[in-house]
C-alpha cells in the first residue's frame, strides 16, 4: 500500500489545481483549500477499502474533490444581497 508521502507527492499538482479553479482566484480561499486537499489524502488512505474497483490514487482524487465541495459548502457561504443596497446605503 502506498504511503501518505507517496501519495503526496502523486497527487500535489492536482490538489494545486483543484484549490485554484475552487478558489476563484481567492488566495486565502486557495490556500485553505490545498489544506484541505492535503488532509484528504489521509482520509483517503484511512477509508480506501482494498478489494474495491478503484485504485487508491483514483480514490484519493475522488475524496479531495468531496473534501474541498464540502469545505466551500460548509464555511464559506454566500451572503445574497438585495438589488436596492445601493440605495440603502446612500441614505444619510
Amino acid at each position: 500500500m502506498e504511503t501518505l508521502e507517496t501519495l503526496y507527492n502523486q497527487l500535489k499538482r492536482f490538489i494545486e489545481l483543484k484549490a485554484y479553479v475552487y478558489s476563484n482566484g481567492d488566495q486565502f480561499v486557495n490556500e485553505e483549500l490545498n489544506q484541505v486537499g492535503y488532509i484528504a489524502i489521509n482520509t483517503a488512505i484511512n477509508t480506501y477499502k482494498q478489494e474495491s474497483k478503484a485504485t487508491l490514487k483514483s480514490f484519493a482524487m475522488r475524496t479531495i474533490e468531496w473534501e474541498m465541495k464540502d469545505y466551500l459548502s460548509k464555511n464559506l457561504r454566500h451572503i445574497r444581497l438585495p438589488g436596492n443596497i445601493e440605495f440603502i446605503t446612500n441614505i444619510r
